[in-house]
């Protein structure tokens, strides 16, 4: 689970994840710092911008193609590319319909969390915002993928499962 401004996303139940997925993410994110970018990272709605992706990346009927300056395409190729988007990373933790958006703006990380509902919009009930220093973020990361680590290898060695 990913905690932002007191809002939990991902599946919160016991043996919901082994979590292989999300070290490895994890891994990488932390190898890409500083280019986790898009030229849109500056608008200030958040809404906006998850919505967006939504629309892009989940509604086959999507008619919008413009989006923020750019193509359906370029705006998506943002997403991948740059990997955007740190949950779902492909792990059973985030099947509750959580989505993370990362963009490391200089020495700053904005976090972009939301929840989407079934017509590929936001629950604006789940939206949360937060920026933070990109050394304590990456800080953290490093420390859970660390501990992670540690405690993986402890219980390979023990047999422990």
């Amino acid at each position: 689970m990913i905690h932002i401004q007191g809002i939990c996303y991902g599946v919160k139940e016991e043996n919901a994840t082994a979590l292989g997925c999300s070290y490895y993410n994890i891994e990488e994110r932390i190898k890409m710092r500083g280019y986790h970018f898009a030229p849109f990272v500056n608008v200030d709605s958040a809404k906006l911008i998850a919505e967006s992706y939504r629309a892009v990346a989940y509604n086959p009927d999507n008619y919008q193609k413009v989006f923020f300056g750019l193509t359906e395409e370029q705006f998506s190729q943002y997403f991948i590319k740059n990997k955007i988007v740190w949950a779902p990373d492909g792990d059973e933790a985030f099947d509750d319909g959580s989505y993370i958006l990362q963009f490391d703006i200089g020495d700053k990380i904005r976090l972009i969390g939301f929840k989407s509902t079934s017509d590929f919009s936001c629950d604006s009930n789940t939206l949360s915002e937060l920026w933070i220093s990109a050394d304590e973020y990456y800080s953290i990361l490093q420390s859970w993928y660390y501990s992670f680590k540690k405690e993986w290898l402890e219980k390979i060695k023990t047999g422990d499962e």
